[in-house]
């Protein structure tokens, strides 16, 4: 098709909706590039991926007129179908402990599957077995935004890595 750029919308977007646009499209170009086609099945894995960005209910707006009691515009406002999977951000990583500071964004709790999402490696997922607060107890559930936790992590992470939930 000649395409030279591919331009991702992010003016007044959140880091994690940088983070998570650019790292889906970026493997699905990458894996187009290895195979050439990709399988019904691949893209729907990139969608999915894509999925992850979105903040709330998704609409195709008014293409192909598309629009009536049934569209989004007429949903009543609510939080209900909003994006709750940016868990955290990395603070710091201890090698030695296996273990990150986090800065909480959203709920989460031990036994949960997450992913890191990491300009530097793969996604990379594992279960939180372990969250220490600030006070230095450990907790199950995680339920302050901005507060600094301490959880296991099995992979080598840096500052300012994103902590997501794994779907």
């Amino acid at each position: 098709a000649g395409v030279a750029s591919f331009k991702i919308e992010g003016r007044m977007k959140t880091e994690y909706y940088i983070a998570s646009i650019v790292s889906a499209y970026r493997n699905l170009i990458d894996e187009i590039c290895v195979k050439g086609h990709l399988s019904e099945e691949e893209l729907m894995k990139h969608q999915k991926a894509l999925s992850y960005a979105e903040n709330r209910e998704v609409w195709d707006g008014f293409y192909e007129n598309s629009f009536g009691k049934d569209s989004i515009i007429y949903h009543a406002t609510s939080n209900v179908d909003v994006n709750h999977d940016f868990l955290a951000k990395i603070v710091s990583y201890d090698r030695t402990k296996e273990t990150a500071i986090v800065e909480t964004r959203n709920i989460f709790k031990v036994g949960e599957k997450i992913e890191i999402l990491s300009p530097e490696s793969e996604i990379n997922s594992f279960i939180v077995t372990k969250a220490i607060n600030e006070d230095g107890l450990e907790i199950e559930l995680i339920n302050q935004p901005m507060k600094k936790v301490e959880i296991n992590m099995p992979y080598s992470v840096k500052a300012g890595d994103i902590i997501r939930r794994s779907r």
